[in-house]
């Protein structure tokens, strides 16, 4: 079964009739196909769920929809064309030549084979993007006046989300944050009434600087990881009387591999002064929700706290009498404090080992060393704050207050400690 639609549009005076299979156009099996025939490096097609959000973000009229699916038909028989003729060779090619894993030592042919196909994967890249431009500009054609002003935005939203596709190997975790992706999540993607006109400006400014900031970074990070196994192969072959190139080989990777860490700091500096200012604008519970998921997300050695006891403070105001509400509520906000100055202690010694990381890479291995010690006591401070905390609260309930705790307490630590842990960070780029 095929969609014929003729698709006219008046802005720009073009008519043209697409022919377009439904199965192409819906089926979500080409969904797995891209992720599986996606060499490493390069996002896959989009996907047909994302029109909704188009419709909704460009404010399409019921006529126009259909337009976009046929439009989207034609880009998915053509993203199928772009993967049999180029993307599947370049995974084979992937498998063969290795996109990751070790260079022997000096073995300069499989560094040039693994930087040519790294290079190929950017042009691949450059191809789905082309694709995706190619899409938009039939969009663009059928907008009216008005909204083609929102196409930025929705062309921005694409253009990140390919980023996140690709998977790159970012060196802090705060460069995979996208804040607007997280309002969207928790479902906070429309403006609130009582602030439309700030919250407006903060997401479409935000928005702008993170794609920007996001296609600097991209361009810096083709070139590190094509030079990398040449770096690497190279240094293999050099003697301890060649002191002078291989200091001259450390600076040339370290200016390299800097100038992607530069702009990763940017992108964290950004999302750390927006997450403030969008929760100044937004009602208190969403921005506590934006706030966590941030932290979280860029931040795993500090947050979530595994020894966190809010919620036995709120077990516990639950249950207790009323004259001891006061107390447990100043117990409550005086651990609250605490916590979240050694939380805030392990975030600053997080952007402080990476900001100096991005200048002295070749230092980095043993100063991560050191990082990761100091964590550790960080940490424990935090697990022995808790349970002193813990001790508060069951000398002001009492024993037969405080026991019903208990079950919660375990129930809660279990349910963090299920939780899958962060991964390390990414260190294999290191020359």
């Amino acid at each position: 079964m095929s969609c014929a639609i003729s698709i006219a549009s008046s802005r720009v005076g073009v008519q043209a009739q697409v022919e377009v299979p439904d199965d192409v156009r819906r089926d979500p099996q080409l969904v797995a196909s891209g992720r599986e025939y996606t060499p490493l490096y390069v996002p896959i097609p989009l996907e047909f769920q994302a029109l909704e959000g188009y419709s909704e973000a460009l404010r399409l009229s019921d006529e126009q929809r259909p337009l976009m699916e046929a439009f989207f038909g034609q880009y998915r028989m053509e993203w199928l064309v772009l993967r049999e003729e180029k993307l599947s060779p370049l995974v084979r090619r992937s498998g063969e030549v290795g996109s990751g894993g070790l260079i022997m030592a000096g073995d300069m042919e499989a560094a040039n084979e693994r930087y040519h196909l790294l290079v190929d994967c950017e042009k691949a890249f450059g191809e789905v993007v082309a694709l995706d431009d190619r899409f938009f500009s039939s969009i663009e054609a059928m907008l009216s006046e008005d909204q083609h002003g929102q196409l930025k935005l929705v062309r921005d939203r694409r253009a990140r989300q390919r980023i996140a596709d690709a998977r790159l190997p970012y060196r802090r975790f705060g460069t995979r944050v996208d804040l607007s992706a997280i309002l969207d999540e928790i479902g906070f993607g429309e403006i609130p009434l009582n602030s439309h006109g700030r919250y407006a400006e903060l997401r479409t400014k935000y928005e702008s600087k993170l794609t920007d900031l996001l296609r600097k970074h991209l361009g810096q990070f083709w070139n590190a990881v094509q030079q990398s196994p040449l770096f690497t192969a190279r240094k293999a072959t050099l003697t301890p009387e060649d002191s002078g190139a291989r200091l001259e080989l450390t600076r040339q990777t370290d200016r390299i591999q800097g100038s992607a860490m530069r702009i990763e700091t940017r992108i964290d500096d950004l999302n750390a002064c927006y997450v403030e200012w969008f929760a100044e604008v937004l009602p208190p519970d969403v921005a506590r929700q934006l706030k966590f998921a941030f932290f979280s997300g860029a931040y795993p050695e500090a947050y979530p706290n595994p020894h966190d006891i809010s919620p036995i403070f709120e077990a516990a105001l639950t249950i207790i009498d009323e004259e001891l509400r006061p107390a447990v509520i100043e117990l409550q906000h005086a651990s609250f404090e605490e916590q979240e100055q050694l939380s805030g202690m392990m975030v600053s010694r997080a952007r402080q080992w990476l900001n100096t990381f991005q200048f002295h890479m070749a230092y980095a291995k043993s100063d991560f060393e050191r990082y990761k010690s100091d964590l550790q006591v960080l940490q424990a401070r935090r697990q022995k704050q808790s349970e002193s905390w813990l001790g508060a609260i069951a000398e002001l309930l009492g024993p037969e207050k405080y026991t019903p705790l208990i079950a919660h307490v375990s129930r809660h630590r279990q349910a963090l400690a299920d939780r899958e842990p962060p991964s390390e960070l990414n260190m294999s780029f290191l020359p």
